[in-house]
């Protein structure tokens, strides 16, 4: 999956796959949150895009359970209501799914 390396306004910059730029920096951090553009959900919940499925192979890593609310909540910016509401599931079983999706991301993300 992917790695990610800290970034600020100003920061050098290098040439990576498909000559995009990088921060020019070996360091890897955790990020709390993923920004990942979209084209749209198919209706398996599965985004649509035109990259190289970095992300959805990253993310696909979290299993059906986790990888809806993470997606939801982190990259849709619904609440908890509303994930509650559109995966017919409680609001701390919501809670519960996005602090695991996120410890099991960090995990992977350190090894």
């Amino acid at each position: 999956p992917m790695t990610f390396r800290p970034w600020q306004r100003g920061a050098p910059m290098e040439r990576g796959i498909w000559d995009i730029p990088i921060p020019a920096t070996a360091a890897e951090v955790v990020p709390r949150t993923l920004l990942a553009p979209t084209v749209g959900f198919d209706p398996a919940r599965y985004r649509l895009g035109y990259g190289g499925g970095f992300f959805d192979r990253t993310l696909a890593q979290l299993g059906p359970g986790l990888r809806e609310v993470v997606v939801l909540h982190d990259l849709e910016g619904y609440s908890h209501d509303e994930i509650g509401d559109t995966l017919a599931i409680s609001v701390s079983a919501s809670k519960m799914r996005l602090h695991r999706g996120r410890t099991l991301l960090r995990e992977w993300l350190l090894q």
